[in-house]
């Protein structure tokens, strides 16, 4: 959770330095570079790190730590081909992205880096996720999530000081920082894994076996989880690609920064939905429902009331707090980060269903529930963007992310008998019953 926290805040604190002290041009196409990477990053994992949880801690509750070290190792092994595939794909697909669709040419002569830190961010969290099903939560907190967030921004302040950054300068220190995190990353999963079997080691048990080298029940798991991950990922940044689509310049770094603010409301909601999935699983896999239905109120309870709260904060004057963090020329943001704020509080209120129906099997339900959603959002947001600007990109964006968190959580009780809403927690039926 905290290296959730130190990510976010992080992230969030480099770009309102980066907002004052670069050129406008330069600093939305440096929002554009952020947001492009966080799409196209989750697709270069095909959802093993999501699915990596779900695999490794289902192996170690039956067949002990030898098999989850060993599925570990395969599935580090898919990841470092997928990347490595993905580079090349990279570099066909972002000139013209970044020229025709997102109106950015100066992106064109950095495009290499900019598919560098796609493929390294993507193998990056991947590592961290699976030493966080591996029940390393501080590695996987500093490594994944804290590592890159306190390198580049330490690297942006200290050329700042000499030189005016471009976008080029910081993609370049986004890389180098995502390299070294990755790394570090890498040998800390090594050594977890080394004393648990060969990569290509043998079982005493067929069926765990069987399973190991079966890449395609690997890719029956992670798929699902990519395209859901794509789909939240592009409701949550994918706004900002459709506002450079039907706008530009100071209008990209205004609605960005909105985006950015809005998203912090959440920071309680999302690092709880970060850390506890390897703990649904395990009660998932045990079959202990009183404790699974407790730890989903509780978790609720605590992602939505300061989501809330802040929300009603920002009501208050929410152009004065653009004003104060970004400066004068993203005063008139503040309509716009109200309604981008109501996606982000019935997330909150919702609790963790997609973290429920990811480790109880139900992928393909996430799957197309977010697809669905995530297309027509990313259309409406150009459609609307193109007759109102940015604020009907707002509507869009807050309303589809909405629309999914409320989808979620009504199949969850439907399917799964589970209600994820923010309440009060069931009491104890008896003191060593479990369900």
């Amino acid at each position: 959770m905290l290296g959730q926290l130190t990510r976010l805040f992080g992230t969030f604190g480099l770009l309102l330095f980066l907002s004052r002290s670069m050129d406008t041009l330069q600093y939305a196409g440096t929002v554009v570079v952020f947001s492009l990477v966080s799409v196209a990053a989750l697709i270069t994992r095909f959802g093993v790190p999501t699915a990596a949880i779900r695999l490794i801690v289902q192996h170690r509750e039956l067949n002990g730590a030898e098999s989850a070290g060993r599925l570990t190792r395969r599935l580090g092994a898919f990841a470092v081909t997928s990347c490595a595939v993905s580079y090349p794909i990279c570099l066909l697909v972002l000139p013209p992205l970044t020229t025709s669709f997102l109106h950015q040419p100066a992106l064109r002569p950095i495009v290499p880096l900019v598919a560098g830190c796609i493929v390294v961010e993507g193998l990056q969290i991947t590592l961290a996720e699976m030493c966080r099903a591996h029940h390393r939560q501080a590695a996987a907190a500093l490594l994944g999530y804290a590592a890159r967030a306190v390198l580049l921004t330490l690297s942006c302040l200290v050329a700042a000081a000499f030189v005016k950054l471009t976008v080029a300068d910081v993609t370049v220190f986004y890389l180098v920082s995502s390299v070294l995190a990755t790394s570090t990353a890498a040998m800390v999963l090594w050594r977890l894994t080394r004393g648990q079997g060969m990569f290509r080691g043998t079982s005493k048990s067929r069926g765990d076996g069987a399973a190991l080298l079966s890449l395609r029940a690997v890719l029956a798991v992670s798929l699902p989880f990519m395209i859901n991950d794509v789909a939240i990922i592009v409701l949550m940044q994918g706004d900002t690609l459709a506002a450079a689509n039907v706008t530009s310049g100071l209008n990209v770094a205004v609605y960005n920064a909105a985006a950015r603010l809005s998203n912090l409301l959440t920071l309680p909601y999302f690092a709880i939905s970060v850390a506890l999935p390897p703990t649904i699983g395990g009660f998932v896999a045990a079959r202990r429902k009183n404790d699974l239905e407790r730890l989903l109120k509780i978790s609720a309870i605590a992602g939505a009331v300061p989501t809330i709260a802040g929300f009603f904060a920002l009501l208050v004057a929410p152009g004065a707090i653009m004003e104060l963090l970004f400066g004068a020329g993203f005063r008139g943001g503040g309509t716009a980060l109200i309604l981008l704020s109501v996606g982000p509080v019935l997330n909150a209120s919702t609790g963790l269903a997609p973290q429920l129906l990811g480790m109880s099997g139900r992928q393909l339900a996430l799957m197309y529930m977010s697809a669905v959603i995530a297309v027509g959002a990313f259309a409406g947001e150009i459609a609307a963007g193109r007759s109102f600007g940015i604020l009907g990109v707002a509507v869009v964006s807050g309303v589809g992310t909405g629309a999914l968190s409320l989808a979620q959580a009504v199949y969850a009780k439907r399917v799964l008998g589970f209600s994820t809403w923010a309440s009060l927690p069931p009491r104890r039926r008896g003191r060593h019953h479990s369900g």
